[in-house]
């Protein structure tokens, strides 16, 4: 009996490339630090590489909303130091990407700041009100 090999690509232009079966992505794990993946693929859509960044945020989150509960009721945020907010890798990333520089440095202290305050990122405050 012989055998023939024929790879995904020669069966796809074969049938027709648009099969949707053979959208075929492989991914691969390049690095895992803790909870964060880096993952890598090929956009099937645009034939281009990418290392995809995946992290779970649930446990920042739940942790979060926790904290929230728990600080001192009638505590102002100028008695002492604070944590006010724990924000996962891949947000950091993200924030890093959207705004060119490093979201933590001292000079982006503002825009930081708004970002915390803002709806969208109030999960990541560890205590409730402005920041």
């Amino acid at each position: 009996m012989k055998r023939h090999l024929v790879s995904f690509q020669t069966l796809a232009n074969t049938l027709g490339a648009s099969a949707p079966f053979f959208r075929v992505t492989m991914k691969r794990l390049v690095e895992q630090r803790g909870d964060v993946k880096e993952i890598y693929h090929k956009d099937p859509g645009d034939g281009k590489f990418h290392i995809e960044v995946v992290q779970d945020v649930a446990q920042y989150l739940r942790s979060n909303k926790e904290s929230q509960g728990d600080f001192r009721r009638g505590s102002k945020w100028g008695e002492g130091m604070h944590k006010v907010a724990s924000v996962p890798e891949v947000v950091i990333a993200q924030w890093w990407k959207e705004l060119g520089d490093n979201p933590l440095a001292k000079h982006n202290r503002k825009w930081l700041y708004a970002k915390l305050n803002s709806n969208e990122y109030s999960a990541l405050r560890t205590r409730t009100g402005r920041i």
